[in-house]
């Protein structure tokens, strides 16, 4: 079967207009499958390629916990200091509950996140994960990591399914990753009640405090229970 691909013109308003072609082609000649000619653009940046690996393989639900924390610390209090529909009383005090707020749940779930994930590594390992592991050990030291060296036993991991025994480093990395995130979760039900709470309500008080030091209604702006 051949497949005839006519010009295409793309009348462009805010340019000149372009001609854009679409050319069929394939391995074997009979021209089955279309393709269209024009630039490619690729990136040859090292930093920007590294950083685009960071971002997919190494950029863990802790980060991006520490990244949604700072970008709500960096905003939000702003927000509450220049609400002109309250008064300047009220504005301190949301000011100072929203700092709380943020410092506590940020650290708490950083924290904890990173923990969790750490914890998936102990039982989840393989061949891949141990090769892996010690390869960085070896070229952290300066030595040539051999390819018969490895430490690994091959005992069932408590968190590694029978599915995931021969998975590459990089599939049980996101599997970690999953596992350990899930856990978190549910520790963070029962810390919020017994760290985020109590935490948010200390540092409540101490920033009202912070703002009102020279102001005389302080007792009055205190927060009771951070909410």
């Amino acid at each position: 079967m051949t497949i005839s691909v006519p010009k295409v013109r793309i009348n462009n308003p805010s340019s000149n207009t372009k001609n854009v072609t679409a050319i069929g082609h394939s391995q074997n000649g009979t021209g089955n499958t279309p393709t269209f000619s024009g630039k490619i653009w690729e990136v040859k940046n090292a930093k920007i390629i590294n950083g685009i690996n960071w971002l997919g393989e190494d950029f863990s639900s802790a980060m991006q916990r520490l990244v949604s924390g700072v970008t709500a610390l960096m905003t939000q209090p702003f927000f509450d200091l220049n609400n002109k529909k309250t008064d300047e009383k009220t504005r301190t005090t949301s000011a100072a509950r929203t700092l709380g707020k943020i410092i506590a749940g940020t650290t708490t779930g950083v924290l904890i996140r990173q923990v969790c994930v750490e914890l998936t590594k102990k039982w989840t390992q393989n061949a891949e994960t141990e090769k892996h592991r010690t390869h960085k050990e070896f070229q952290k030291h300066g030595k040539i990591l051999k390819e018969a060296e490895t430490i690994f036993t091959t005992k069932q991991q408590l968190l590694l399914p029978k599915n995931k025994l021969n998975a590459s480093f990089r599939e049980i990395k996101a599997y970690r990753g999953a596992i350990g995130t899930f856990a978190a979760v549910l520790v963070m039900v029962g810390t919020n009640f017994l760290i985020d709470a109590p935490l948010t309500t200390y540092l409540t008080n101490f920033f009202v405090k912070r703002f009102t030091k020279n102001s005389e209604p302080q007792k009055q702006l205190a927060v009771e229970g951070g909410k």
